[in-house]
Formats: C-alpha cells, structure tokens, sequence
C-alpha cells in the first residue's frame, strides 16, 4: 500500500559552517592505523606500512592536513591521534568541514523526525529586505545533529542569526508499506520506520469507520440486498481522504478488508443469499445440499452460530431455474 499527499516545504538560505561525511576517505585508514600503532604514528610508519606509492614528505603533508582537521595532535615528528579521531575512526565515518551558503528544504510532518529534506549548496545567496529575516529556532535546534540525506549526511556546527526565505512548495511525500515496516520518501530523504501496513490499515480503517474493530480486524455492516449483490467477506475498500494521526492522504484502496453481519438478522439474511449464489449445479442428493448449507453455515463462526438452511426454506425464495435444480432429485424420485 502506497499513501500520497503534497507536503508543505519551508525553503531557507543560509551561510553556515558544516560537516560533510567523506565516503572512501583514505583518513580512515589512517586512523585505524594510528589506533593499531598505539596512538601514535610518524609520516615514516605511515609511508612504510600503508601508503608506499606515496613519499615521506607526502605523509608528512597528508598528517599535517589532518592535524587542521583536528584529528591528530603533531608531537615534534610524531602525530597523535586525537579523540575526535578515535571517534570517528569507530563510527567509520569521516566529517570534512565546509563553509558555505547552504538552500535548505524544511518540513512539519509527525512522520518526519529529521525535518530538513533536502540540502543543496549555492555559490551567493539572493536576498532583499523582504526575503531577510531573523534565522527560525527550528533551523538553530538542528545544530550538531546528523543529517541522513541520500546525497549525504551532514552536521551543521554554525549557522548565521540572518536567513532569507524563499516561497514554500508543495512537495511529494509518500508512505510505502510492507509487512515489516514502512518507507517516507520525500525529496532526498528516504528512511524506514517500524510501523508495518496492518498497523497502517488498522489506523485508517478505524479513523474513517466507528463499526470496524480494530483488535479483531473487521468491519461490521449491515447486510444491503441492493448493495450489487455483494455477499463476499473479503472486500477492497476505497477511501477517498485517508486519515493517520489527523494527516490527510489523497485517495487509496485498501485490500481484502474482512466484512462481518453487524447483527444476527443481518446474518440470517446475508447467509441466505450467499447459498443462493451457491445454486449453480441440479441437486442430485439430498446431501449435497446438506454439505453445502452446513459449509456456508461454518462461515460466519465465530461470529454468529447459525444453523443450516434447509432445502424446503429456499423453494419458493428463488428464481425458477434454482428452484429446478434444488427439485432435480424429488423429480428424479418421484
């Protein structure tokens, strides 16, 4: 099951000085061999034991760089590696420091714990005095945490007081489930929650009906003879404004939702059109019908007992070509 709605996104450009993870950066292999050398290494360990292409002043420049970055302390000729190193040389990510103006994407949504969607660098940020205002505490409350987007994550260490706002914009945001958990998309973020599609079905169903039960998974209904001749249990419901915590989602048809009589009557009717539908073949024994009526019977346990619809009961409630076949085996006795 797939849900769907245009969210509402908050565009926002701002100077700021951040992290970026560097995927297969060789400071990771250095840093693990700093931890396996006891902490603490010289650019010749470095030429002799990983980086052989390279020359010692290489390493050397190599370290120094890292130094910058903060993660060794340089000690004379030896470099030791710092605890910011020790850190990340664990997590297996490496951080490199930008400094630029970023145009991020925001949003409001229950589902969205990250908020920013969607990170994009620009070369100058447009601003006039309209478009200026003071940097939102939404924008604040995000620095220093991880950023997971699919084109990378980020850490925002610094960010101005001053924004410019940019006109918001409806966005796709979906909901893709499965029986294990669920998939939020949105612009470039894209990440699993555990709530799987019954506990998804199961919300939906019980915002939209006051009669479906949501522990044992039915909807009761009161049996319609002009309802097109539906007497299936299992039906595909379409709900045109699907609610979930108080968000509205366009359309969508849920699958093979269980219908149950909501009372007795409703059972004894709904029963007895259901072995109607049954009477396709001539009745050439009497137990046949028997089996038949006591199958359709067990159908509607454990929620109603009903007993079996006789034969004689159905004579003269049905057309004449049923009521043919139900006679087929008095005529072939008589």
């Amino acid at each position: 099951m797939e849900l769907k709605k245009n969210e509402n996104v908050q565009i926002f450009e701002i100077i700021a000085q951040y992290r970026k993870q560097e995927k297969n950066a060789p400071f990771l292999s250095i840093l693990k061999f700093a931890i396996e050398n006891k902490d603490i290494i010289s650019s010749n360990d470095l030429q002799n034991s990983l980086l052989q292409n390279f020359s010692v002043n290489a390493c050397e420049n190599l370290l120094n760089r890292m130094c910058f970055l903060r993660y060794f302390d340089k000690k004379n000729d030896k470099f030791q590696i710092t605890e910011r190193g020790k850190i990340d040389a664990q997590s297996g990510k490496i951080y490199l420091p930008e400094i630029s103006v970023l145009r991020i994407f925001f949003v409001e949504n229950i589902f969205v714990e990250q908020k920013i969607v969607k990170i994009e660098t620009q070369n100058e940020r447009n601003e006039n005095n309209n478009s200026t205002q003071q940097t939102p505490q939404v924008l604040n409350n995000l620095i220093g945490k991880e950023i997971s987007l699919k084109t990378g994550n980020y850490i925002i260490d610094k960010i101005e007081n001053k924004c410019v706002v940019k006109n918001n914009r409806n966005e796709l945001f979906t909901i893709q489930t499965s029986n294990q958990n669920s998939t939020i998309k949105i612009l470039d973020l894209e990440y699993l929650i555990d709530i799987d599609e019954k506990t998804m079905k199961n919300a939906i169903l019980s915002s939209k009906y006051s009669n479906y039960d949501e522990e044992k998974e039915f909807l009761k209904i009161k049996f319609d003879e002009k309802n097109n001749g539906n007497i299936n249990f299992q039906r595909n419901i379409l709900i045109e404004k699907p609610k979930i915590q108080n968000i509205e989602f366009e359309k969508v048809e849920i699958k093979d939702v269980e219908h149950i009589p909501a009372t007795n009557d409703d059972a004894r009717i709904w029963q007895e059109e259901l072995i109607k539908s049954k009477i396709n073949n001539y009745f050439t024994d009497n137990n046949e019908f028997k089996k038949l009526s006591e199958e359709v019977a067990k159908q509607f346990q454990p929620h109603y007992d009903l007993q079996p619809i006789y034969k004689e009961h159905l004579i003269n409630r049905v057309d004449f070509y049923k009521r043919a076949k139900l006679e087929t085996i008095d005529i072939l006795t008589y």
